[in-house]
């Protein structure tokens, strides 16, 4: 009797699956449709599954029972399964069903490392036909692939002797343990100013914004575009149509500058503004009302022309500046990131809260935390190309206004070698939907359509090769894969950081991991789409810290706890009743928040430090709609010092390089403190030490009479010995709120918009 899994134990793959797909011979009729309508004909493709997950999609071979793919597929991998599916199914077939499959045992695969050959299929009750496909699948464990710093097979390689900037919230002129400038909103406007050929924007913008709130006789961000343009420098400006979108979060529209309103500021100005929506291509009108309202155009970048610092040349050089960038309403902040005293001053006219009714009189606003950089040099010229790509794309009448931008016409050093021994990688998460490549090399293919997910694979990389500690900021966190009942998120981020502190533990490694999260996305904590979001990223935490609870009990130290291993943490402020306006406590229109004097600190995108040698910074957050590629567009900037990595590290007790300088001061911002303890975080007494500051912080921010020292607190949530995560007794609803910490599973909105 044939053996189809049921009794075989599941195998881990982890690592890299490369597939070959060539052809299928006879395969079977296609059935009748939702159970009614009887196709004459097949339109096959190939689905690679692991459970009920699919890991890759062929494209569609129309009207064919003997068809040809000749296609080649590279997916990272990280699952426990006892068998893999090669399933033949018809592109008009519902999720789930399958003309024909071929069973890959897990056990098999990872001892041989290779089936290749024409294999007879199976119908979905394992009957065996007289179909057949011919395929080559192999596996490479992850111990055994490239563990460089450079990220191999991507879009983009890596560009040696850049220029980095390093910038922290939108204005920190003074920070602890780095130097050099820090403005981030300030050097964009001198930038801007002093543009002399082209000027290209992607993301949202108001043009009421300014950028430079501390000086006075600046102009608006709208302003300044239009003088530049009336001075002959080429502005265009891709800006993504959100309307849609945004009927789903109704407490976002007050403060978001309407998108044709803000094209028609710039009309007759010389600033070109294209209205990029998030379409579908080849697509029916349901599935694009879907995309439309699911997806977004999340890049969110500024690229031109600059100064040339690295010779006596004559040529402009280039800069780009990369990140949780956003040149829109609320965004200029600072690492204190006031709550009320800055409502009569510079957020006057800048106030952005859209998670409760609130205004300027009462507060508090919502501050922004995030994370930047400048690139100048050949990785700003890979910038400028997916700006061209896209652009293309969205206004495909209009690519004749894009600048010619080549290596023959700018210099593209990036500053002198010794002052500037940065090597940056360029990451992009887009398909063809919003962008036309200009060549197909190191793309995925996904049902024929081509794919970038340069970012999810950056990631995927970077954790894998660190050995001692891992550092996130980000926007959103969820992602279980294989793991319990969300087919849907795909990505690897969460089960591969979890897969490498098992893995820590059972070689009796010390490694520590701590993610930064919001309390809870952008919006009314009881909404809908914000309270399914909760609920599933306490869900892919609770995988986590159940599989650390499994590792420890099997080969972890006496007394360890998951703690001491993974953290989750918050960013918050509260000052004291005199600080900020004056309000009524008994009035009930006035928030409970403004009556409290706190709020949560937002964060815009995500930053990844792994071992203090490289950092990876990106408009996106971690989940499946900023990773796989196919929905959100996102980019990502990944750089290292090569005289400050492990490699180089001579006789020092750690990395010093500004990779490292510039955690420490994102540390000492949130905890207020520059502790000797923080310079070698994977150290059991950093993670306490850390844990403290949280813990007294969450003490204070829920009492009534502390204002709190500084914006760190552990996410509120309680872990039991098993690793399961469970309501705190103090924080089963968020702070101010009725809305649960966990979250809720909910009938709407859709999984995709969520996650």
């Amino acid at each position: 009797m044939v053996d189809h899994g049921k009794s075989q134990k599941p195998t881990l793959i982890h690592g890299v699956l490369s597939l070959t797909l060539t052809s299928a011979k006879n395969l079977p009729p296609t059935p009748a449709i939702h159970g009614v309508f009887q196709k004459k004909t097949t339109d096959p493709y190939v689905r690679l599954s692991a459970g009920d997950t699919s890991i890759l999609a062929s494209r569609v071979v129309e009207n064919s029972r003997n068809p040809r793919w000749d296609q080649d597929f590279r997916v990272d991998v990280c699952c426990a399964e006892a068998e893999l599916f090669l399933k033949v199914v018809d592109k008009d077939m519902k999720t789930g069903e399958a003309l024909a499959m071929v069973r890959v045992s897990c056990k098999e695969l990872a001892k041989e490392t290779m089936i290749s050959g024409w294999k007879t299929l199976l119908s979905d009750k394992d009957k065996v036909l007289d179909s057949y496909i011919k395929f080559t699948l192999s596996y490479t464990a992850a111990e055994e692939l490239p563990d460089g710093l450079v990220v191999p097979n991507n879009y983009y390689p890596v560009r040696k002797l850049s220029s980095l900037t390093l910038y922290q919230d939108a204005h920190s002129a003074i920070s602890p343990n780095v130097r050099g400038p820090r403005n981030c909103f300030e050097d964009i406007y001198n930038s801007i100013l002093t543009a002399k050929k082209f000027v290209y924007i992607s993301g949202r913008i108001n043009p009421n914004t300014m950028l430079m709130k501390t000086k006075k006789r600046s102009l608006t961000l709208g302003k300044l575009l239009k003088r530049r343009a009336k001075a002959g420098v080429n502005v265009l400006v891709l800006l993504w149509e959100e309307e849609s979108r945004l009927q789903t979060i109704p407490s976002y529209q007050e403060f978001v500058q309407s998108t044709a309103d803000t094209k028609e500021y710039f009309k007759g100005s010389g600033v070109r503004v294209v209205l990029a929506d998030r379409t579908k291509a080849k697509a029916g009108f349901l599935k694009q009302q879907k995309a439309g309202t699911c997806y977004l155009h999340n890049q969110r970048f500024l690229v031109l022309d600059i100064p040339d610092t690295s010779s006596s040349s004559k040529k402009r050089g280039l800069g780009a500046y990369v990140g949780g960038l956003d040149l829109s309403t609320g965004y200029w902040d600072t690492p204190e990131h006031p709550l009320f005293s800055t409502l009569s001053g510079v957020h006057s006219q800048d106030f952005f809260q859209p998670c409760f009714k609130a205004s300027s009189d009462t507060g508090p606003r919502l501050p922004q935390h995030s994370v930047h950089c400048k690139v100048e040099g050949r990785a700003a010229l890979d910038v400028v190309r997916n700006f061209e790509e896209r652009w293309r794309k969205q206004a495909p009448l209009k690519k004749s206004l894009l600048s010619k931008v080549n290596s023959s016409k700018y210099a593209l050093r990036g500053g002198t070698a010794k002052q500037n021994k940065w090597s940056v990688q360029v990451f992009r998460s887009v398909s063809e939907d919003g962008c036309n490549f200009f060549k197909e090399d190191n793309l995925k293919s996904v049902k024929g359509k081509l794919v970038d997910d340069g970012i999810h694979r950056a990631l995927v990389h970077h954790i894998r090769r660190s050995y001692k500690f891992l550092y996130l900021e980000t926007s959103q966190f969820m992602g279980r894969c294989w793991r319990g009942d969300t087919p849907k998120d795909r990505h690897l981020v969460a089960l591969e950081i979890v897969s490498k502190v098992c893995q820590q533990i059972f070689d009796g490694k010390r490694y520590a991991v701590y993610i930064v999260l919001p309390l809870h996305p952008p919006g009314d904590p009881a909404s809908s789409h914000v309270q399914e979001m909760l609920f599933w990223q306490s869900q892919t935490i609770d995988m986590m810290y159940k599989m650390i609870a499994k590792a420890i009990s099997k080969k972890g130290p006496a007394g360890a706890k998951v703690t001491d291993y993974l953290n989750f943490y918050s960013l918050v402020s509260k000052v004291s009743y005199e600080a900020g306006p004056s309000v009524d406590v008994n009035d009930k229109t006035v928030p409970s928040a403004a009556k409290n004097r706190r709020g949560m600190i937002s964060i815009c995108g995500s930053v990844m430090v792994a071992d203090d040698e490289y950092i990876l910074m990106s408009s996106g957050g971690v989940s499946q709609g900023s990773l796989s590629g196919r929905r959100n567009t996102e980019l990502a900037v990944g750089a290292w010092q090569p005289h400050h990595t492990q490699e180089n590290i001579e006789d020092k007790p750690h990395l010093q390089g500004k990779v490292h300088q510039f955690r420490l001061s994102l540390w000492a911002e949130h905890t207020g403190t520059s502790n000797p303890s923080f310079r070698r975080p994977h150290r059991i007494g950093c993670v306490r030490e850390m844990n403290k500051i949280a813990n007294e912080n969450w003490k204070s921010f829920i009492s009534e009479n502390y204002s709190t020292t500084s914006h760190l607190i552990k996410y509120p949530i309680a872990i039991q010995p098993s690793g399961q995560v469970v309501n705190r007794e103090d924080a089963k609803c968020l702070p101010d709120t009725k809305a649960r910490t966990l979250g809720r599973r909910m009938r709407f909105p859709a999984e995709k918009l969520t996650s």
